[in-house]
């Protein structure tokens, strides 16, 4: 049972990403964004993730998202 749960979960790669954006204190665990940079240049293809980790930087104004592919 264990393992059809783990292999239908892992079998297809996801991509993670850190991203730093404007302070933003309305976003929480678990939530879902769509993660899109198109300028200047698109440097990625957008995809939907889901929030793993925040971390809030006060000083600077500024918010650091750990972000998991869904």
């Amino acid at each position: 049972v264990m393992a059809k749960r783990y292999f239908s979960r892992y079998h297809l790669p996801k991509r993670r990403a850190t991203v730093t954006a404007r302070y933003l204190p309305e976003l929480e665990l678990g939530d879902r964004v769509t993660l899109n940079i198109s300028s200047p240049r698109q440097i990625a293809q957008a995809f939907d993730a889901r929030i793993l980790g925040i971390a809030h930087n006060l000083m600077e104004f500024k918010s650091e998202l750990d972000l998991l592919e869904a």
